[in-house]
């Protein structure tokens, strides 16, 4: 079938805490399904520097510099 979904805003908050290449793969995944979203990553990791390399200026990367935990990440 392989329609795409059309919504008319759609965001997706996801926090990362050293799994940069399972959101990579996460992110390829929602472009497949839908058309037109807002995607958030959130990098609970200092470490993880890769997630850096996922901004291609359609995804938001909001470094919170620690562990701040999933509750405060998603808000």
């Amino acid at each position: 079938m392989n329609k795409k979904v059309r919504v008319h805003q759609l965001y997706f908050v996801i926090v990362n805490y050293n799994s940069s290449q399972l959101i990579e793969r996460l992110i390829d995944s929602l472009r497949q399904e839908i058309v037109e979203e807002q995607i958030i990553v959130v990098n609970n990791s200092p470490e993880d520097r890769e997630i850096s390399s996922l901004n291609n200026g359609s995804i938001n990367i909001i470094e919170a510099g620690e562990n701040i935990g999933f509750g405060r990440a998603c808000n």
